[in-house]
């Protein structure tokens, strides 16, 4: 065994795991510590105090080697220091076992190299940016592409301002308009009709990249970003490339691929040294048409119930808001507070572990446990920029101390959801640095309250819409579902 068995700290302890007998070893070991011929070969052989430091410790505790962790330690003075196996035998008492022993080391020896070649291989494709996809590549023998080889950077400035239209890109992936405009937009990229464009900071984005392929009219986005087109879209098809974008395990490569230090950036090179499955073109326009069929559906879908949301709203202010005089109302209304139809109480803290049960935070559904806190109610953000916002929840549920619980008094869940919506409750929050709302600032305010016959005709009307609206809701999840399988099964 030479000194280049020693190369690797992590390759000893992994051998010395795999050992036929640790017994046999221990009390070779053992032996070897006890011996003076033995304790004067590694004195000599030490080269520094470190190392003297450490084989003075485990002399002294030659006897109470009973683990797998004490016996690595040993090794890796022995490792370092004898310059052979031959040096190593000689030391040995115990012959009968000596053959086991020298086949042992022989083959771990072989293991220690082969392990030192497989570092070596992932080394070499972390430096080619395409560790991940390496490691799919042989593991399915799939056909990957270099993505440098089938795009082409573009840099087209908006010098005679003929492009209007200036726009930015989420986190989300599509384009959006942009949170503030620069006051020189001659200096912005022109983003044609089916190029792709991207914001290459990645710090403090959500941990993914913003990029996005332009289906609507030429645009214009920030001088930062960097724009790009396919070259033949015969051989890559810009929708399917697209998809491999939305993918989550390409914004970890990228995150993984950015560099800086205030900030990081994901480079030109960096997109270009991505790998990608490339089938036949026909393949790629078949799982394209397969997803736009998935996404076609959840918008048709998010527009109904857009018009269920409509519809409802309608409903509720041709009864309780239009042709209203509260100077004047008509027999058994009155005017009240929401403390009068609803009991408001805070959430509870939980971490969301998983389940079937959603997790409402201020800002919605933040994931799912196994256990619930409310049933039937109208959560509604306590604190932040959203707070005031609103949800119906018809089920059980699990609001957290970022919301608050609107328990109806009479089972009117949905008058009551419909009566806050018209509110402004994020007008009424306090508080500079962290707007917040309380339970006493939601019970003081004021509200019709029509009399219960005419409460309950309209909740019976209501619960056909938000039943309908509610498995519209659910469809669309499942839906969501599948594209991201879909996208799953693009790298298989």
């Amino acid at each position: 065994m030479s000194r280049d068995f020693s190369v690797k700290n992590h390759f000893q302890n992994k051998c010395l795991e795999t050992f036929q007998s640790k017994i046999i070893f221990r009390t070779n070991v053992s032996r070897l510590f006890s011996q003076k011929s033995f304790s004067e070969q590694m004195s000599r052989n030490i080269s520094s105090k470190n190392d003297l430091r450490e084989f003075l410790k485990f002399r002294n505790r030659q006897k109470s080697f009973v683990g797998i962790s004490q016996i690595g330690r040993a090794s890796k003075i022995i490792c370092r220091i004898l310059p052979n196996w031959e040096s190593f035998k000689n030391h040995l008492q115990d012959r009968p076992k000596l053959g086991q022993l020298q086949k042992s080391f022989a083959g771990q020896n072989a293991r220690a190299i082969r392990f030192k070649n497989q570092f070596a291989k992932l080394n070499n494709a972390k430096k080619n940016k395409s560790a991940i996809f390496v490691a799919k590549y042989n593991k399915n023998d799939m056909e990957y592409k270099r993505l440098g080889d089938y795009i082409r950077p573009v840099d087209v400035r908006n010098k005679d301002l003929k492009v209007n239209l200036s726009q930015g890109i989420c986190n989300a992936k599509y384009f959006q308009n942009p949170k503030q405009v620069a006051d020189n937009p001659e200096t912005h990229k022109v983003v044609r009709t089916g190029q792709f464009a991207y914001n290459r900071a990645t710090t403090r984005n959500g941990e993914k990249i913003s990029i996005a392929l332009r289906e609507g009219p030429d645009c214009t986005v920030s001088s930062a970003y960097q724009v790009f087109e396919i070259i033949d879209e015969n051989l890559l098809h810009p929708k399917y490339l697209m998809m491999w974008f939305k993918r989550p395990e390409f914004d970890r490569l990228a995150i993984y691929y950015s560099h800086g230090s205030a900030h990081e950036f994901f480079e030109w090179d960096a997109m270009c040294d991505v790998l990608l499955p490339l089938p036949s073109i026909s393949r790629q326009r078949e799982i394209v048409a397969e997803y736009e069929t998935l996404t076609n559906r959840i918008h048709l879908n998010e527009q109904m119930i857009a018009k269920l949301e409509e519809t409802a709203q309608t409903l509720y202010r041709n009864m309780f808001v239009e042709g209203i005089d509260k100077e004047n109302l008509p027999e058994g209304w009155r005017m009240g507070t929401l403390g009068n139809l609803a009991e408001i109480k805070n959430g509870k803290a939980i971490v969301p572990s998983g389940g079937d049960i959603p997790v409402y935070g201020g800002n919605g559904i933040i994931g799912y446990t196994s256990r619930s806190n409310a049933e039937d109610v109208v959560v509604i953000g306590r604190v932040g920029i959203n707070c005031g916002s609103l949800y119906l929840h018809q089920s059980k549920c699990y609001v957290n101390d970022n919301a608050m619980i609107a328990i109806p008094k009479n089972a009117n869940t949905i008058f009551l959801y419909r009566t806050m919506k018209e509110m402004d409750l994020n007008s009424q929050s306090e508080g500079s640095g962290q707007p917040l709302l309380t339970q006493s600032i939601i019970n003081q305010q004021e509200c019709l309250i029509p009399k219960l016959e005419i409460r309950i005709k309209f909740e019976k009307q209501m619960r056909i819409i938000y039943n309908q609206k509610f498995l519209k809701e659910k469809e669309n999840e499942k839906l969501t579902e599948l594209q991201s399988l879909l996208l799953a099964k693009m790298g298989q």
